[in-house]
Protein backbone atom coordinates (compact mmCIF):
# COMPACT_ATOMS: atom_id res chain seq x y z
CA UNK A 1 0.00 0.00 0.00
CA UNK A 2 3.00 2.32 0.68
CA UNK A 3 4.56 1.52 -2.20
CA UNK A 4 1.21 2.48 -4.26
CA UNK A 5 0.83 5.46 -2.69
CA UNK A 6 4.75 6.75 -3.12
CA UNK A 7 3.69 5.91 -7.01
CA UNK A 8 0.48 7.38 -7.18
CA UNK A 9 0.94 10.74 -5.11
CA UNK A 10 -0.58 13.07 -7.81
CA UNK A 11 -2.39 10.52 -9.36
CA UNK A 12 0.84 9.50 -12.23
CA UNK A 13 0.89 6.09 -11.93
CA UNK A 14 -2.80 5.64 -11.99
CA UNK A 15 -3.60 8.12 -14.90
CA UNK A 16 -0.37 6.51 -16.81
CA UNK A 17 -2.25 3.03 -16.30
CA UNK A 18 -5.40 4.71 -17.66
CA UNK A 19 -3.64 6.26 -20.93
CA UNK A 20 -1.52 3.31 -21.81
CA UNK A 21 -4.77 0.79 -21.77
CA UNK A 22 -6.69 3.42 -23.81
CA UNK A 23 -3.92 4.46 -26.29
CA UNK A 24 -2.79 0.91 -26.48
CA UNK A 25 -6.03 -0.23 -28.04
CA UNK A 26 -5.13 2.70 -30.81
CA UNK A 27 -1.47 1.20 -30.63
CA UNK A 28 -3.24 -2.45 -31.52
CA UNK A 29 -5.21 -1.78 -33.60
CA UNK A 30 -2.24 0.49 -35.98
CA UNK A 31 -0.20 -3.21 -35.70
CA UNK A 32 -3.38 -4.87 -36.59
CA UNK A 33 -3.49 -2.36 -39.56
CA UNK A 34 0.05 -3.07 -40.50
CA UNK A 35 0.02 -6.79 -39.83
CA UNK A 36 -2.63 -7.23 -42.29
CA UNK A 37 -1.71 -4.30 -44.91
CA UNK A 38 1.98 -6.41 -44.49
CA UNK A 39 0.37 -9.52 -45.74
CA UNK A 40 -2.44 -8.03 -48.35
CA UNK A 41 -0.31 -5.91 -49.83
CA UNK A 42 2.57 -6.90 -52.47
CA UNK A 43 6.10 -6.57 -50.64
CA UNK A 44 7.07 -2.92 -52.81
CA UNK A 45 2.94 -1.80 -52.20
CA UNK A 46 3.72 -2.22 -48.73
CA UNK A 47 7.26 -0.90 -48.82
CA UNK A 48 5.53 2.27 -50.41
CA UNK A 49 2.84 2.21 -47.17
CA UNK A 50 5.74 2.60 -45.10
CA UNK A 51 7.76 5.23 -47.01
CA UNK A 52 4.29 7.20 -47.59
CA UNK A 53 3.24 7.03 -43.90
CA UNK A 54 6.93 7.98 -42.23
CA UNK A 55 6.96 11.00 -44.67
CA UNK A 56 3.91 11.67 -43.16
CA UNK A 57 4.54 11.29 -39.30
CA UNK A 58 7.81 13.17 -39.81
CA UNK A 59 5.50 16.19 -40.48
CA UNK A 60 2.57 15.00 -38.28
CA UNK A 61 4.25 14.10 -35.17
CA UNK A 62 5.75 17.84 -34.40
CA UNK A 63 2.39 19.09 -35.50
CA UNK A 64 0.33 17.42 -33.43
CA UNK A 65 2.29 17.09 -30.23
CA UNK A 66 2.98 21.06 -30.47
CA UNK A 67 -0.85 22.03 -30.94
CA UNK A 68 -1.72 19.20 -28.29
CA UNK A 69 0.85 20.42 -25.72
CA UNK A 70 -0.23 24.26 -26.16
CA UNK A 71 -3.69 23.57 -26.11
CA UNK A 72 -3.04 21.23 -22.73
CA UNK A 73 -0.56 23.76 -21.14
CA UNK A 74 -2.89 26.67 -21.77
CA UNK A 75 -5.81 24.54 -21.17
CA UNK A 76 -4.39 23.76 -17.54
CA UNK A 77 -3.67 27.13 -16.52
CA UNK A 78 -7.10 28.33 -17.32
CA UNK A 79 -9.12 25.51 -15.24
CA UNK A 80 -6.43 26.40 -12.74
CA UNK A 81 -8.10 30.03 -13.18
CA UNK A 82 -11.28 28.81 -12.55
CA UNK A 83 -11.85 29.46 -16.23
CA UNK A 84 -13.18 26.39 -17.92
CA UNK A 85 -15.75 27.75 -20.37
CA UNK A 86 -12.65 29.49 -21.94
CA UNK A 87 -11.44 26.34 -23.16
CA UNK A 88 -14.33 25.87 -25.83
CA UNK A 89 -13.27 29.61 -26.84
CA UNK A 90 -9.51 28.60 -26.86
CA UNK A 91 -10.14 25.32 -28.91
CA UNK A 92 -12.05 27.56 -31.34
CA UNK A 93 -9.51 29.71 -31.61
CA UNK A 94 -6.91 27.34 -32.66
CA UNK A 95 -9.51 25.60 -35.03
CA UNK A 96 -9.71 28.25 -37.36
CA UNK A 97 -5.55 29.02 -36.59
CA UNK A 98 -5.06 25.65 -37.86
CA UNK A 99 -7.40 25.79 -40.64
CA UNK A 100 -6.05 29.08 -42.03
CA UNK A 101 -2.28 27.95 -42.20
CA UNK A 102 -3.18 24.25 -43.20
CA UNK A 103 -4.65 24.96 -46.30
CA UNK A 104 -1.95 26.61 -48.44
CA UNK A 105 0.26 23.92 -47.41
CA UNK A 106 -2.10 21.50 -48.56
CA UNK A 107 -2.72 23.32 -51.69
CA UNK A 108 1.35 23.70 -52.16
CA UNK A 109 1.98 19.74 -51.08
CA UNK A 110 -1.11 18.88 -54.25
CA UNK A 111 0.78 21.90 -56.76
CA UNK A 112 3.83 19.56 -56.01
CA UNK A 113 2.18 16.33 -55.83
CA UNK A 114 4.13 15.13 -59.32
CA UNK A 115 7.83 16.15 -58.25
CA UNK A 116 7.03 14.61 -54.61
CA UNK A 117 6.59 11.03 -56.36
CA UNK A 118 9.41 11.15 -58.13
CA UNK A 119 11.66 11.95 -55.13
CA UNK A 120 10.21 8.77 -53.95
CA UNK A 121 10.26 6.67 -57.03
CA UNK A 122 6.62 6.50 -57.36
CA UNK A 123 4.34 5.61 -61.18
CA UNK A 124 2.12 7.64 -59.39
CA UNK A 125 1.24 10.76 -57.81
CA UNK A 126 -1.94 9.97 -56.14
CA UNK A 127 -0.43 8.45 -52.93
CA UNK A 128 1.58 11.75 -52.30
CA UNK A 129 -1.93 13.64 -52.86
CA UNK A 130 -3.84 11.17 -50.29
CA UNK A 131 -1.26 11.77 -47.58
CA UNK A 132 -1.28 15.71 -48.26
CA UNK A 133 -5.23 15.74 -47.77
CA UNK A 134 -4.31 13.36 -44.47
CA UNK A 135 -2.18 16.12 -43.10
CA UNK A 136 -4.81 19.09 -43.04
CA UNK A 137 -7.58 17.20 -41.83
CA UNK A 138 -4.79 15.17 -39.18
CA UNK A 139 -4.13 18.72 -37.59
CA UNK A 140 -7.56 19.46 -36.07
CA UNK A 141 -7.47 16.21 -34.08
CA UNK A 142 -4.58 17.46 -31.54
CA UNK A 143 -6.92 20.40 -30.70
CA UNK A 144 -9.35 19.03 -28.83
CA UNK A 145 -7.20 16.21 -27.78
CA UNK A 146 -4.85 18.96 -25.83
CA UNK A 147 -7.45 20.98 -24.05
CA UNK A 148 -8.80 17.50 -22.76
CA UNK A 149 -5.76 16.81 -21.91
CA UNK A 150 -4.85 19.92 -19.80
CA UNK A 151 -8.28 19.17 -17.92
CA UNK A 152 -7.09 15.18 -17.53
CA UNK A 153 -10.25 13.95 -18.75
CA UNK A 154 -7.72 11.48 -20.87
CA UNK A 155 -10.50 9.07 -21.93
CA UNK A 156 -12.16 11.68 -24.06
CA UNK A 157 -8.15 12.67 -24.79
CA UNK A 158 -7.72 9.00 -26.56
CA UNK A 159 -10.71 8.90 -27.73
CA UNK A 160 -10.24 12.12 -29.46
CA UNK A 161 -6.86 11.54 -31.17
CA UNK A 162 -6.99 8.13 -31.47
CA UNK A 163 -10.04 6.58 -32.64
CA UNK A 164 -8.54 6.88 -36.84
CA UNK A 165 -6.69 4.08 -36.05
CA UNK A 166 -9.78 1.93 -34.84
CA UNK A 167 -11.71 3.35 -38.25
CA UNK A 168 -8.64 2.83 -40.51
CA UNK A 169 -8.20 -1.14 -39.54
CA UNK A 170 -12.35 -1.57 -40.02
CA UNK A 171 -12.17 0.41 -43.10
CA UNK A 172 -9.05 -0.56 -45.37
CA UNK A 173 -9.07 -4.25 -44.81
CA UNK A 174 -12.38 -4.82 -46.99
CA UNK A 175 -11.17 -2.32 -49.28
CA UNK A 176 -7.80 -3.45 -50.07
CA UNK A 177 -9.66 -7.30 -49.96
CA UNK A 178 -13.01 -6.29 -51.77
CA UNK A 179 -11.26 -3.59 -54.66
CA UNK A 180 -7.63 -4.04 -54.85
CA UNK A 181 -4.52 -4.74 -53.32
CA UNK A 182 -3.05 -0.58 -53.49
CA UNK A 183 -1.31 1.35 -51.14
CA UNK A 184 -4.17 3.74 -52.33
CA UNK A 185 -7.15 2.21 -50.35
CA UNK A 186 -5.17 2.04 -47.17
CA UNK A 187 -4.75 5.81 -47.53
CA UNK A 188 -8.18 5.96 -48.12
CA UNK A 189 -9.23 4.27 -44.43
CA UNK A 190 -6.67 6.67 -42.78
CA UNK A 191 -8.23 9.20 -44.30
CA UNK A 192 -11.75 8.71 -43.48
CA UNK A 193 -10.72 7.53 -39.99
CA UNK A 194 -9.14 10.40 -39.24
CA UNK A 195 -12.44 12.71 -40.32
CA UNK A 196 -14.53 10.39 -38.07
CA UNK A 197 -12.13 11.15 -35.39
CA UNK A 198 -12.24 15.14 -36.06
CA UNK A 199 -16.26 14.66 -35.22
CA UNK A 200 -16.09 12.72 -32.38
CA UNK A 201 -13.86 15.24 -30.89
CA UNK A 202 -16.12 18.06 -31.62
CA UNK A 203 -18.81 16.16 -29.89
CA UNK A 204 -16.77 15.10 -26.93
CA UNK A 205 -15.81 19.13 -26.50
CA UNK A 206 -19.82 19.92 -26.51
CA UNK A 207 -20.40 17.40 -24.00
CA UNK A 208 -17.63 18.25 -21.60
CA UNK A 209 -18.07 21.92 -21.75
CA UNK A 210 -21.74 22.58 -22.55
CA UNK A 211 -21.83 25.97 -21.81
CA UNK A 212 -20.18 27.91 -24.88
CA UNK A 213 -20.56 31.72 -22.84
CA UNK A 214 -16.59 32.38 -22.04
CA UNK A 215 -15.58 34.94 -19.39
CA UNK A 216 -14.66 37.76 -21.38
CA UNK A 217 -11.47 38.06 -20.18
CA UNK A 218 -8.50 37.78 -22.88
CA UNK A 219 -6.38 34.69 -23.63
CA UNK A 220 -3.14 34.31 -22.98
CA UNK A 221 -1.04 34.69 -26.36
CA UNK A 222 0.28 31.24 -27.09
CA UNK A 223 2.21 31.61 -30.35
CA UNK A 224 5.34 31.50 -28.98
CA UNK A 225 4.83 28.40 -26.98
CA UNK A 226 3.14 26.49 -30.50
CA UNK A 227 6.52 27.56 -32.39
CA UNK A 228 9.06 26.36 -29.76
CA UNK A 229 7.44 23.21 -29.06
CA UNK A 230 7.10 22.62 -32.49
CA UNK A 231 10.74 23.28 -33.44
CA UNK A 232 11.61 21.03 -30.50
CA UNK A 233 8.88 18.24 -31.90
CA UNK A 234 10.05 18.21 -35.42
CA UNK A 235 13.69 17.03 -34.79
CA UNK A 236 12.25 14.67 -32.48
CA UNK A 237 10.21 14.06 -35.43
CA UNK A 238 13.52 13.15 -37.57
CA UNK A 239 14.82 10.94 -35.29
CA UNK A 240 11.56 8.85 -34.85
CA UNK A 241 10.49 9.04 -38.84
CA UNK A 242 13.12 9.76 -40.92
CA UNK A 243 14.84 6.12 -40.59
CA UNK A 244 12.35 4.65 -43.05
CA UNK A 245 11.87 7.79 -45.73
CA UNK A 246 15.80 8.14 -45.86
CA UNK A 247 16.21 4.00 -46.75
CA UNK A 248 13.35 4.43 -49.31
CA UNK A 249 15.24 7.19 -51.40
CA UNK A 250 18.34 6.22 -50.69
CA UNK A 251 17.80 2.26 -51.60
CA UNK A 252 14.68 2.41 -54.17
CA UNK A 253 14.94 -1.62 -54.88
CA UNK A 254 12.68 -3.63 -53.20
CA UNK A 255 14.84 -5.88 -52.46
CA UNK A 256 16.51 -3.26 -49.95
CA UNK A 257 13.77 -1.21 -48.61
CA UNK A 258 10.99 -3.50 -47.76
CA UNK A 259 12.88 -5.65 -45.19
CA UNK A 260 13.97 -2.20 -43.37
CA UNK A 261 10.09 -0.93 -43.69
CA UNK A 262 9.50 -4.04 -41.75
CA UNK A 263 12.46 -4.05 -39.14
CA UNK A 264 11.55 -0.04 -38.23
CA UNK A 265 7.75 -0.13 -37.85
CA UNK A 266 8.40 -3.55 -35.33
CA UNK A 267 10.83 -0.61 -34.00
CA UNK A 268 8.56 2.25 -33.15
CA UNK A 269 6.19 0.06 -31.69
CA UNK A 270 9.58 0.70 -28.74
CA UNK A 271 8.60 4.52 -29.06
CA UNK A 272 5.22 4.66 -28.82
CA UNK A 273 5.58 2.51 -24.88
CA UNK A 274 6.20 6.04 -23.51
CA UNK A 275 3.79 8.08 -25.18
CA UNK A 276 0.64 7.65 -22.37
CA UNK A 277 3.01 8.01 -19.48
CA UNK A 278 4.46 11.36 -21.19
CA UNK A 279 0.67 12.43 -21.57
CA UNK A 280 -0.44 11.50 -17.85
CA UNK A 281 2.76 13.72 -16.94
CA UNK A 282 2.43 16.62 -19.17
CA UNK A 283 -0.76 17.76 -16.81
CA UNK A 284 0.86 17.86 -13.73
CA UNK A 285 3.94 18.99 -14.30
CA UNK A 286 2.83 22.75 -16.26
CA UNK A 287 4.16 25.21 -14.69
CA UNK A 288 6.31 29.03 -15.08
CA UNK A 289 7.79 29.22 -12.04
CA UNK A 290 10.70 26.91 -12.78
CA UNK A 291 11.28 22.90 -11.85
CA UNK A 292 9.61 21.82 -8.43
CA UNK A 293 10.66 18.92 -5.98
CA UNK A 294 7.18 17.53 -6.38
CA UNK A 295 8.13 17.87 -10.63
CA UNK A 296 11.20 16.55 -9.98
CA UNK A 297 9.59 13.55 -8.45
CA UNK A 298 6.95 13.16 -11.13
CA UNK A 299 9.68 13.22 -13.88
CA UNK A 300 12.00 10.24 -11.84
CA UNK A 301 9.12 7.94 -11.60
CA UNK A 302 7.86 8.46 -14.93
CA UNK A 303 11.29 7.44 -16.18
CA UNK A 304 11.32 4.56 -14.23
CA UNK A 305 7.84 3.33 -15.28
CA UNK A 306 9.33 4.42 -18.84
CA UNK A 307 12.37 2.70 -18.80
CA UNK A 308 10.66 -0.84 -16.86
CA UNK A 309 8.26 -0.90 -19.77
CA UNK A 310 10.98 -0.21 -22.40
CA UNK A 311 13.56 -2.24 -21.43
CA UNK A 312 11.39 -5.22 -21.50
CA UNK A 313 9.96 -4.95 -24.89
CA UNK A 314 13.05 -4.62 -26.11
CA UNK A 315 14.77 -7.55 -24.18
CA UNK A 316 11.67 -9.50 -25.52
CA UNK A 317 12.12 -8.35 -29.41
CA UNK A 318 15.90 -8.87 -28.67
CA UNK A 319 16.15 -12.05 -27.50
CA UNK A 320 13.04 -13.22 -29.88
CA UNK A 321 13.30 -11.04 -32.90
CA UNK A 322 11.27 -13.41 -35.23
CA UNK A 323 7.94 -13.24 -33.22
CA UNK A 324 6.76 -9.89 -34.24
CA UNK A 325 8.33 -10.74 -37.32
CA UNK A 326 5.50 -13.80 -37.61
CA UNK A 327 3.05 -11.93 -35.61
CA UNK A 328 3.14 -8.77 -37.64
CA UNK A 329 4.12 -10.44 -40.64
CA UNK A 330 3.82 -14.00 -41.27
CA UNK A 331 7.60 -14.35 -41.70
CA UNK A 332 7.94 -17.55 -39.80
CA UNK A 333 11.37 -18.10 -41.70
CA UNK A 334 12.56 -14.93 -41.55
CA UNK A 335 16.39 -14.54 -42.93
CA UNK A 336 18.84 -14.14 -40.81
CA UNK A 337 20.02 -10.66 -42.29
CA UNK A 338 16.34 -9.57 -41.12
CA UNK A 339 16.44 -10.86 -38.08
CA UNK A 340 19.67 -8.94 -37.19
CA UNK A 341 17.96 -5.98 -38.87
CA UNK A 342 14.97 -6.25 -36.11
CA UNK A 343 17.15 -6.23 -33.42
CA UNK A 344 19.50 -3.40 -34.46
CA UNK A 345 16.47 -1.13 -35.43
CA UNK A 346 14.38 -2.40 -32.11
CA UNK A 347 17.71 -1.18 -29.98
CA UNK A 348 18.84 1.92 -31.84
CA UNK A 349 14.81 3.49 -31.41
CA UNK A 350 14.80 2.61 -27.79
CA UNK A 351 16.38 5.44 -26.24
CA UNK A 352 13.36 7.43 -28.20
CA UNK A 353 11.38 6.18 -25.82
CA UNK A 354 12.64 8.20 -23.06
CA UNK A 355 13.71 11.23 -25.29
CA UNK A 356 10.39 11.94 -25.63
CA UNK A 357 9.53 11.70 -21.97
CA UNK A 358 12.03 13.99 -21.05
CA UNK A 359 11.76 16.45 -23.72
CA UNK A 360 8.18 16.86 -23.02
CA UNK A 361 9.06 17.56 -19.22
CA UNK A 362 10.90 20.24 -20.51
CA UNK A 363 8.23 21.64 -22.53
CA UNK A 364 5.73 21.28 -19.85
CA UNK A 365 7.86 23.44 -17.66
CA UNK A 366 8.41 26.05 -20.29
CA UNK A 367 11.65 26.03 -21.41
CA UNK A 368 13.15 25.41 -24.75
CA UNK A 369 17.24 24.55 -24.02
CA UNK A 370 15.98 21.12 -25.27
CA UNK A 371 15.65 22.53 -28.89
CA UNK A 372 19.78 22.89 -29.34
CA UNK A 373 20.69 19.29 -28.84
CA UNK A 374 17.53 17.66 -30.77
CA UNK A 375 18.18 19.70 -33.46
CA UNK A 376 22.03 19.26 -33.45
CA UNK A 377 21.83 14.88 -33.34
CA UNK A 378 18.58 15.15 -35.74
CA UNK A 379 21.22 16.69 -38.35
CA UNK A 380 24.08 14.17 -37.13
CA UNK A 381 21.60 11.66 -38.15
CA UNK A 382 20.32 12.86 -41.87
CA UNK A 383 24.08 14.43 -42.38
CA UNK A 384 25.48 11.09 -41.21
CA UNK A 385 23.19 8.70 -43.32
CA UNK A 386 23.48 11.00 -46.38
CA UNK A 387 27.16 10.45 -46.22
CA UNK A 388 27.86 6.91 -45.03
CA UNK A 389 25.43 4.33 -46.17
CA UNK A 390 26.76 1.49 -46.99
CA UNK A 391 23.42 -0.60 -46.59
CA UNK A 392 19.76 -0.11 -45.45
CA UNK A 393 20.64 -1.08 -41.73
CA UNK A 394 23.57 1.75 -41.07
CA UNK A 395 20.03 3.75 -40.76
CA UNK A 396 20.10 1.98 -37.22
CA UNK A 397 23.80 2.64 -36.43
CA UNK A 398 23.20 6.49 -37.56
CA UNK A 399 19.90 6.26 -34.91
CA UNK A 400 21.35 5.31 -32.30
CA UNK A 401 23.64 7.20 -31.78
CA UNK A 402 21.67 10.12 -33.07
CA UNK A 403 19.08 9.17 -30.31
CA UNK A 404 21.66 8.25 -27.86
CA UNK A 405 23.32 11.62 -27.27
CA UNK A 406 20.14 13.62 -27.66
CA UNK A 407 18.96 11.52 -24.42
CA UNK A 408 22.07 12.20 -22.55
CA UNK A 409 21.79 16.09 -23.36
CA UNK A 410 18.98 16.09 -22.25
CA UNK A 411 19.61 14.40 -18.97
CA UNK A 412 22.27 16.91 -18.47
CA UNK A 413 19.71 19.93 -18.80
CA UNK A 414 17.18 18.24 -16.08
CA UNK A 415 20.85 17.77 -13.88
CA UNK A 416 21.50 21.54 -14.43
CA UNK A 417 17.47 22.30 -13.18
CA UNK A 418 17.95 20.26 -10.19
CA UNK A 419 20.76 21.81 -8.89
CA UNK A 420 19.09 25.30 -9.04
CA UNK A 421 16.13 23.14 -6.98
CA UNK A 422 18.53 22.67 -4.51
CA UNK A 423 20.08 25.61 -4.41
CA UNK A 424 16.52 27.59 -3.64
CA UNK A 425 16.01 25.01 -1.02
CA UNK A 426 18.70 25.90 0.81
Amino acid sequence: MRCQKKWNRDGLLGHSILVLGLLHIGSAANLLFHMAMGRLLAPAEYGILAAMLGAFFIFYTPLFFAIQNTLAHFARHLLDEGRINDIRFLVWRWTKKCAVIGLPSLLGALLFARPLAGVFHLHSSRPVILIAVILFASVFMPVFAGAFQGMQHFGLMALSSHSWTLIRLAVAVPLVLLLAASVEYALTAQLLGVLLCVWIGIRALCRAIPDPAPTGQPLERARGYFFGSLAALFFYSILMNADIVMVKIFFPDEAAYSPYARASVIGRMIVFLSQPIAGALFPKVVTRNGMTTESLNALLRAVALSALLVGGIAGLFSFFPRLPLAVLFGEFHPAPRLVEMVRRVVWAMAPLSLVFLTMNFELAQNRFASLIPMGIFAVIFIAGFSVHHPSPVWAAGWLLLAATGALLSLIALVAVQKKRVRKSVR
